[in-house]
């Protein structure tokens, strides 16, 4: 039988662990509870930091005209095979259509259904998922996904589109993570009794470097993501380069357009590197043909489209020896739609570009002038109002392409030349071109008096002033096509 001295050691022991077990488990609960409150708002503000770093890569992706196709295609299969058991992202449009999925690529296609609902972290307010998108400003908070499951998330509209991006956290994961911390603590004390306080104190360390080496893991991850990112837009824009060379060795030479007249400007500043608009000039016998023209798009598309008008029209002027405005741009229309094999199905592309073409006869000092959709202007002396007039020679409403009334010829504009005209051809992207105080476009009539205020200058001022007007007006806006202007004086 035990003694007395040993039922009071086995009692004190007892009575002392209890206490401590109680204690312990008093304050284990009141301490899960103190975490599971500040984690969610904890979990916000990482996720934030990596939706804002992910949503700045793809945006200057955007900014590098990087087609979204293939951002969305680069994301997807740069999170292909990453970690997710408690974290994922994904990319919406405002639209609620769910463009990029991490990590079940298959739900890429889908869209939120009305049941997906967003809890504000402080206000506990609940609404529509599709609704916090519909601010276009980020948000953090809890993400119920109906039945499925439940998320911390942080949502961020990227600069420049019209997507989303989300960073989530699993809150079941969470909260099975947190069930077994408390069981460590619980047995903890029951095991170690009197030392349980060095035992909380060891494995909150050991909690905080689990969750360290998870954040850690996750940035790695990240890292790797925008290096792989990175490597790809080098290659891209590597590959881009090398196109503006060989777009620039198609381009006419510039000697050409100096023989038939020393007094000329071309402002030429392409928005992505390579251009959908191109110059083109040439000299057949007596004629000098010249032209401005305005593809489909811009970047690397726009510049397919510029090739293959500059191709098209050396065969039609240089080989055929065709001189004549209106023939040349309907044996352009032709080559065009044959060559991207236009038929006019509902379906098919209606790529083409728009031109405006001049036929200088330097024997006769005439002009003829023809255009699908840009116009010709001519600035010419009024001596006897002792200022000068600008003249305005319409294009046909109709592009270089397919088009319902492309059976239509279009028409020349015949000019006699007086001295001292002064010729302007150009694309539309001058006149669109945001900017000023109220961010609106330069639209044609300020073109128009920009170059009447600048007829006291050689042409290559000209330039200057013109093009220093531009940067004034464009300011911190972002150029948004490619703009193309050319002046000569026969």
């Amino acid at each position: 039988m035990m003694n007395k001295t040993a039922k009071l050691y086995m009692y004190t022991f007892l009575g002392v662990g209890l206490i401590i077990f109680i204690f312990g488990f008093i304050g284990i609960n009141i301490s899960m509870k103190y975490i599971q409150k500040n984690y969610i708002q904890l979990q916000v503000d990482v996720n934030k930091r990596q939706a804002e770093r992910m949503a700045f890569i793809v945006h200057k992706q955007v900014e590098k005209g990087i087609p979204l196709d293939s951002i969305i295609n680069d994301f997807q299969a740069s999170i292909v095979g990453t970690e997710h058991d408690k974290g994922f992202l994904c990319i919406y449009d405002t639209k609620q259509m769910q463009l990029v999925s991490h990590p079940n690529a298959n739900a890429v296609g889908m869209s939120f259904t009305d049941d997906f609902i967003f809890k504000d972290v402080n206000s506990k307010s609940a609404t529509y998922i599709g609704n916090v998108y519909d601010t276009q400003k980020p948000a953090g908070g809890i993400f119920i996904q109906g039945d499925m499951r439940t998320d911390i998330i942080y949502t961020i509209p990227i600069e420049g589109t019209n997507w989303y991006l989300n960073v989530h956290e699993n809150i079941n994961a969470i909260s099975a993570e947190l069930k077994q911390i408390k069981f460590r603590y619980v047995m903890g004390a029951l095991l170690l009794g009197i030392i349980i306080a060095i035992a909380a104190s060891i494995t909150a360390r050991r909690i905080s470097r689990v969750y360290e080496k998870q954040i850690e893991q996750k940035n790695k991850e990240i890292t790797k993501q925008n290096d792989q990112i990175v490597s790809k837009n080098k290659e891209i824009t590597d590959s881009i380069n090398y196109a503006e060379r060989i777009q620039n060795a198609v381009l006419p030479n510039i000697n050409a357009l100096k023989q038939f007249t020393p007094d000329y400007f071309i402002l030429y500043k392409p928005r992505d590197i390579v251009s959908g608009d191109f110059y083109w000039f040439t000299a057949v016998e007596q004629y000098f043909v010249i032209a401005a023209a305005d593809c489909t798009g811009h970047g690397v598309p726009g510049a397919f489209m510029s090739m293959l008008g500059m191709a098209l029209l050396n065969e039609i002027v240089n080989n055929r020896h065709i001189v004549d405005a209106k023939e040349i741009l309907n044996e352009l229309r032709s080559g065009v739609k044959k060559s991207l094999q236009q038929e006019g199905n509902y379906n098919e592309q209606k790529d083409g570009m728009d031109i405006a073409l001049c036929v200088v006869n330097k024997t006769e000092k005439t002009l003829q002038y023809a255009g699908a959709n840009n116009p010709l202007y001519i600035i010419r002396e009024n001596s006897a109002a002792n200022e000068y007039e600008l003249l305005e020679y319409k294009a046909d409403r109709m592009p270089i392409g397919i088009f319902p009334k492309d059976h239509i010829s279009f028409k020349n504009n015949d000019i006699k030349l007086q001295d001292n005209d002064r010729m302007y051809v150009f694309s539309d992207g001058f006149v669109s071109q945001f900017g000023g105080d109220k961010g609106g476009t330069y639209k044609s009539k300020n073109l128009k008096k920009l170059l009447l205020s600048v007829q006291d200058e050689a042409m290559i001022e000209q330039k200057r002033r013109i093009d220093k007007a531009l940067t004034g007006w464009q300011g911190n806006y972002n150029q948004v096509d490619d703009i193309l202007l050319i002046g000569f004086k026969v």
